[in-house]
């Protein structure tokens, strides 16, 4: 029985470990690690700590209230290190930055790193995402190990799906005359361009188009 046993858990296929369990933190559904710790601030912001090395400058991640998106994304995003920097008061010199689109996961990032009045070294990382018109903030404080904060905000989600955007109307079009004229590489002389008219369109999100190509239904 037993050596049967064996063949038969030999012929099933390997599984993936379950996923791990998220905790819905305000609008972002996140898989925190066990053996992390959580602090419930009264601003509002929830603190994520985990495991520290001794003798090493705490890092945490703190999930901020979600705002209400103002502009742009990046318009806001650089707002929001900006007003994070008022803040830190490194006031030991220029702080650097490096602004990141790809992620990890659904966000992008703000690197920036300073110096105290003392000299001290101080480093902050902003990741915002933003769905519905409303902007998600997480702050890296401190070095943190990207190994173990990475793969966390990688698997992040948001509590709730986004919901699909309207498609933009075209609510005013225009088109002049305007056949463009090319230089031929072999022998220098003007062409002119198959394209005779010069077209824009007014979209209903404030958008200026002048492209030459369009998608499916919008000929």
């Amino acid at each position: 029985m037993p050596v049967l046993l064996l063949v038969l858990l030999a012929a099933l296929p390997l599984q993936d470990p379950p996923a791990r369990e998220k905790t819905v933190i305000h609008g972002l559904a996140m898989p925190v690690p066990a053996g992390w710790t959580r602090t419930n601030d009264p601003s509002g912001a929830v603190f994520l700590v985990p495991p520290q090395i001794p003798g090493v400058l705490q890092s945490m991640l703190a999930v901020f209230p979600p705002n209400k998106l103002q502009g742009g994304h990046w318009a806001a995003h650089k707002e929001m290190v900006k007003q994070l920097l008022q803040q830190a008061q490194w006031t030991g010199g220029e702080p650097a930055f490096s602004h990141k689109a790809e992620g990890p996961g659904i966000f992008v990032k703000t690197e920036a790193a300073g110096r105290t009045a003392a000299g001290e070294g101080r480093t902050f990382t902003l990741f915002t995402a933003v769905h519905d018109g409303i902007m998600e903030a997480i702050l890296g404080i401190n070095n943190f190990d990207r190994n173990v904060v990475d793969p966390v905000l990688e698997a992040t989600t948001f509590k709730e799906p986004p919901k699909s955007e309207a498609r933009p109307k075209i609510v005013e079009a225009y088109r002049r005359m305007n056949q463009r004229l090319t230089i031929n590489p072999n022998g220098g002389a003007m062409i002119a361009g198959s394209l005779q008219y010069e077209r824009l369109w007014l979209w209903s999100n404030g958008v200026a188009d002048f492209s030459t190509s369009y998608s499916e239904g919008y000929a």
